[in-house]
């Protein structure tokens, strides 16, 4: 998969365990920093767009094992994380 580097397309490849090369858009801070955060984990190889390194990266891209799932079902995933983020939230 070749994509950007935006929070949602992040959060989506890594609950259905899917290895990507990300682009982040020229400019659009929170990308570049996601790109640069996730490069190497999770499946994740980021590149910047000019595109020279590209076929390199796809084939990287490629070498690389399949990233598990974060859950097989993505309600449970969700549901799983809501309870953990209502749990931080307390005061305790």
């Amino acid at each position: 998969i070749l994509c950007r580097s935006g929070y949602s397309t992040l959060m989506d490849l890594r609950a259905c365990g899917k290895k990507a090369l990300i682009v982040p858009t020229p400019g659009q801070k929170e990308q570049e920093y996601l790109a640069e955060k996730n490069n190497g984990r999770f499946g994740f190889i980021s590149a910047v767009q000019s595109g020279e390194k590209l076929k390199v990266h796809l084939k990287e891209i490629e070498n690389l094992p399949e990233p598990l799932a974060a859950k097989s079902n993505i309600g449970n995933f969700i549901e799983d994380w809501l309870t953990n983020f209502s749990q931080s939230l307390q005061v305790k």
